[in-house]
């Protein structure tokens, strides 16, 4: 096995993705993630899923590096981090991987998979999870919406626009924590 991505074949898409797709403007902070092998993974999966891991983060990880010399005056920072190590979300899981298929990377998979929105919930009086609209803005919360983005401003129209609300999470920029367990660190 060898890696197969190369950094001059993605490089023009990566910039385009930034600049056309995601708007990127001058003194922006830039955060690329990806999820690396845990140890117990290393010992428990074959070979070849160990390898599609590292092929993913190793692709994160050329996006950061482009990014940090295609946009200098930006804050570009890469975080790598253990795997959860698992799928799930049933049959609902299940549909969003199939309307994702994260393996193909040509129209509409790739406009799905934009990260359209990611909001920190700040609003003291918002207490109801049933209504999105509000749930997204409960003090202690994240919101991330994929797909489109274009109704708001953004530049990416999809078929597309999924949002989601994390409860309690931990948050980091900068490589400091911010939010823990939904609480913001003084």
């Amino acid at each position: 096995m060898r890696i197969t991505v190369k950094k001059e074949k993605i490089e023009q898409g990566v910039i385009d993705m930034f600049k056309v797709n995601m708007g990127i403007k001058s003194g922006e902070k830039l955060a690329v993630v990806t999820d690396i092998p845990t140890a117990e993974e290393w010992i428990k999966k074959e070979s070849k899923e160990i390898y599609e891991m590292i092929e993913r983060s190793l692709l994160a990880k050329m996006v950061s590096e482009i990014s940090k010399e295609s946009f200098l005056d930006c804050n570009v920072e890469f975080y790598p981090y253990p795997s959860v190590g698992r799928v799930g979300g049933g049959k609902v899981g299940d549909k969003f991987r199939e309307m994702l298929t994260f393996e193909k990377n040509e129209e509409p998979y790739i406009f799905r998979r934009n990260c359209a929105e990611l909001n920190i919930g700040t609003n003291p009086n918002a207490r109801r999870p049933d209504n999105v609209l509000e749930s997204e803005k409960i003090r202690g919360t994240v919101h991330i919406a994929i797909g489109d983005s274009s109704h708001m401003g953004g530049k990416v129209t999809s078929d597309l626009h999924q949002d989601f609300v994390v409860p309690k999470p931990t948050m980091k920029f900068d490589g400091e924590v911010v939010m823990k367990e939904g609480k913001f660190i003084a």
